[in-house]
């Protein structure tokens, strides 16, 4: 049917209420996003005493006699060190245990949002102190080995930044985000500040296994359940469903 003057055809109608339809849709659902990160940095207070119980001090080689003394409570034995190696005649090195890890808390962890649903969730945090204990022997004729340092502060830095980033699917039954798993875990990169000049090793075959070894535990506690919350133990995803519920229903 066609109206006269300036009115509308039915067709037209019927677009424009198909339009307003889509906008409002994509309102609520960026509502729900807002709403739902401003909820969760609520929240990060919580979330970071939990981190922080749930992780190690330390981990690696706990029962390592070092110049340092033992590695701090609680470490979460390794049974081996960290890194070790010996190269008869030219050098000795190991890194036994790394701690700090409980100085670890969350800046930022947001939903994020660029298709007018969600794509994930986005987290950041910081480590503020990692010190590692590492040794450092120099040998010679007959591999006789004379220590070149033997410390705590060589590696591997303070304000070490870490971010990672969570694959989620929406349940529509349930109304709940659905844990795809882990997409990135990144961590600053650990250097080696006291000089081995005169040894032919690479610093990064130290701090890599050092680095590789934090990168795992953390990629390990952001996939357990590591947050008391309601009587339950609960995995990230699962605390963001149940403190986020009012703003997930808009986008699931």
């Amino acid at each position: 049917m066609v109206t006269h003057g300036n009115r509308p055809t039915a067709g037209s109608s019927c677009v424009r209420l198909m339009a307003a339809a889509l906008l409002l849709s994509l309102a609520s659902a960026q509502g729900g996003v807002a709403g739902f990160n401003k909820v969760i940095a609520l929240e990060l207070p919580l979330l970071n005493t939990e981190l922080q119980k749930a992780i190690p001090a330390s981990y690696g080689n706990c029962q390592a006699s070092t110049a340092s003394g033992p590695a701090p409570n609680i470490c979460q034995d390794t049974g081996d060190n960290l890194y070790s190696v010996h190269k008869p005649w030219v050098y000795k090195a190991e890194a036994r245990w790394i701690t700090g890890l409980n100085t670890a808390s969350f800046s930022s962890i947001v939903l994020t949002n660029s298709s007018g649903t969600f794509d994930g969730v986005q987290g950041a945090g910081m480590f503020q102190d990692l010190p590692a204990s590492i040794h450092i022997e120099q040998c010679a004729t007959f591999d006789r080995c004379t220590k070149l340092w033997d410390n705590t502060h060589a590696c591997c830095g303070q304000d070490k930044h870490f971010s990672f980033g969570v694959k989620l699917s929406c349940d529509p039954s349930t109304h709940q985000l659905v844990d795809m798993g882990l997409s990135t875990v990144t961590i600053d990169d650990f250097k080696i500040q006291e000089n081995v000049l005169g040894i032919d090793l690479p610093a990064e075959d130290i701090t890599n296994p050092v680095h590789n070894a934090v990168s795992s535990l953390l990629t390990k506690l952001l996939t357990d359940p590591f947050i008391s919350h309601g009587g339950k133990e609960l995995t990230l995803v699962q605390f963001l469903n149940d403190v986020g519920a009012q703003y997930i229903s808009q986008l699931c």
